[in-house]
């Protein structure tokens, strides 16, 4: 995966086409660092007048602490969603996959769940958007 450090444990997903944006959360994650990752997603996509088709990667790279917090974290950043045209979660937590299922009818955008061999398909789908 091509990746480039954004902030402390996001890290921006590079290789994506063009008009998709992507996070991959690693280590510990903090609602500070969650927000210092999407404000700029957000901006740039204002600028370029496009909506944010976000892929949001929650991998085994993710430190166990970390993850029964993400969704709290996570939730501190739904401010940004109103910019967002949809939200592909990658994840092989059953927890998140079913809680993210559960929220996802509520949220402004259309959010989908993948596992991380659905990676692919998780970015064809925001493609297709």
């Amino acid at each position: 995966m091509l990746a480039t450090d954004f902030t402390r444990m996001l890290i921006r997903i590079t290789n994506l086409p063009a008009g998709l944006d992507g996070l991959s959360a690693a280590g510990t994650v903090t609602q500070d660092e969650y927000r210092r990752a999407l404000e700029p997603i957000v901006r740039a996509a204002r600028a370029e007048q496009r909506s944010v088709r976000l892929v949001y990667e929650l991998g085994p790279e993710l430190a166990p602490q970390a993850a029964s917090s993400a969704w709290e974290d996570l939730r501190a950043s739904i401010q940004y969603l109103r910019a967002f045209e949809g939200c592909a979660i990658v994840s092989d937590y059953e927890w998140i996959r079913e809680a993210t299922r559960l929220v996802a009818p509520a949220l402004p955008c259309p959010v989908r769940v993948f596992a991380t061999h659905e990676r692919d398909a998780a970015i064809a789908w925001l493609a297709a958007l």
